[in-house]
């Protein structure tokens, strides 16, 4: 039977080995399917399409938002596609939209799933803890970290 450090190790191991699977299929995307294309092809699309593609751009960074994609590269797109202050607007609304929408899904149809998650590990445990005490200050002061992404 394994005791409680060797159970760690291995999920430590299980996580490190799962990033580093993730990094090479995204280094594999990347390499051998025309993302960089694809991009260009949109903002150019959007681009055209005056007003509405404005809304088509902003529903587009909703949903990267919500699935936890870089939005970098739709930001410095979004900037060469619509000018400086209609991009700001867009990439402000789309990120605002995505992270509420984001919000509402974790809580109200993913919160058993993390609810659980977070009762069997302590770190979680505290800092759902922490949040449910000083939750605007806490996730004010994430929302300022470069390490974790705002989405």
């Amino acid at each position: 039977m394994l005791n409680d450090n060797a159970v760690t190790s291995k999920n430590a191991i299980g996580k490190l080995l799962a990033l580093i699977v993730a990094v090479i299929a995204l280094f594999l995307i990347m390499k051998f399917l025309p993302v960089q294309q694809w991009l260009r092809s949109f903002n150019d699309w959007v681009g055209q399409m005056g007003v509405a593609g404005i809304f088509i751009f902003i529903g587009v960074y909703v949903a990267a938002t919500v699935l936890l994609t870089p939005g970098a590269i739709l930001t410095i797109g979004a900037g060469f596609t619509f000018g400086l202050w209609i991009a700001f607007l867009a990439v402000s609304a789309g990120s605002t939209l995505g992270a509420a929408l984001a919000f509402l899904i974790a809580r109200f149809i993913a919160r058993d799933k993390i609810e659980a998650i977070a009762q069997r590990n302590q770190k979680f445990r505290r800092i759902d803890s922490a949040i449910g005490r000083e939750g605007a200050k806490l996730i004010f002061l994430l929302r300022l970290s470069p390490v974790i992404p705002f989405n």
